[in-house]
Formats: structure tokens, C-alpha cells, sequence
């Protein structure tokens, strides 16, 4: 077992004895550009892979405020067809089961892709707050993220105050 294994490095040292040194740095060229080219593949990979999740994450960002702008749309035709009533455009809003209702606010929840949810499992939150200005109510709607607190949308409009 020894022997075969001093013969095997004894040919290939008379191997790299008969190249001449132009061959020697051909060889040694060939593996240093395998080298770089096997670096530039895996770092070309990793920024491919980075680049796909980017723009995974600016959908799906697109895709919630694209949502976010339709839920707010529908909240405020929902409230100028009650006059102002939060109370009433709770009650018509009805695939929100769970929400929570104050004088001036209203409080709708939803899950990480925009669905009316529950309260426990909210991912956004749309709060409809009321006020009083001038002779019309202000109606401020903020579509906000709930664990992470930042505002997807808003809108303000304003409708009449009657009677």
C-alpha cells in the first residue's frame, strides 16, 4: 500500500518535471481564472437572490397599499351614505364582524393581505376618526400597520353636517 502510493507521487512529480515552466503557469492560470469565475458566479447568485426579494417586497408593499387606498375608498363612500354616522357605516360595513366603536372613531381590523380580521389577529388597522369643523364633519381614515406602527394611507375628506 505504501509503495503504490510512493509510485503515484513519484509520477506525478516526474509529471510536473517534464512540463516546462510556460505549461507550469498555463496550469496555474487555469486555476486561478476557475477561481475567480467560481467567485464572480456565487457573488453574481447571492445579488440575483437579493435583487428577487427586493422586488418580492415592493409587490407585496404595492400590493397592501393598492388595498389599503380601496378599503379607505369604500369606508368613506359607506360614511357619506350614512350623513356622518360611524354608528350606521359600522353596521354596513358587514364583512367587518370585529371592530370597535367609540363617539368618533371607528376602529377596523385586518390581516397581513387586507381581509377584515378580528382584533387578536390584526396585522393592519384602519382608524376612522370624526371631527367637528365649520358647519362639516372631517373624516380622517388612517391605514396603519399594528405591530410595526407605521401609516400605509391615509384620507381626509369632509361631507356637510345635517340637521
Amino acid at each position: 500500500m505504501r509503495s503504490s502510493f510512493l509510485r503515484k507521487k513519484e509520477h506525478a512529480h516526474s509529471f510536473l518535471k517534464k512540463l516546462d515552466p510556460t505549461q507550469l503557469s498555463l496550469l496555474q492560470l487555469k486555476k486561478v481564472f476557475i477561481g475567480l469565475l467560481t467567485a464572480f458566479l456565487l457573488i453574481s447568485f447571492i445579488a440575483c437572490a437579493w435583487l428577487y426579494n427586493q422586488a418580492e417586497q415592493k409587490s407585496r408593499d404595492a400590493l397592501i397599499l393598492n388595498m389599503s387606498v380601496m378599503e379607505a375608498s369604500s369606508a368613506a363612500e359607506t360614511i357619506k351614505a350614512t350623513d356622518g354616522s360611524l354608528k350606521k357605516a359600522a353596521k354596513l360595513l358587514r364583512s367587518h364582524r370585529d371592530y370597535t366603536l367609540d363617539d368618533d372613531s371607528l376602529l377596523l381590523y385586518y390581516d397581513d393581505e387586507m381581509r377584515p380580521a378580528s382584533e387578536s389577529c390584526a396585522f393592519y388597522m384602519a382608524q376612522i376618526r370624526r371631527e367637528k369643523k365649520d358647519g362639516c364633519y372631517c373624516f380622517t381614515i388612517t391605514i396603519s400597520a399594528c405591530v410595526q406602527k407605521y401609516t400605509v394611507y391615509e384620507l381626509v375628506f369632509k361631507i356637510p353636517e345635517r340637521g
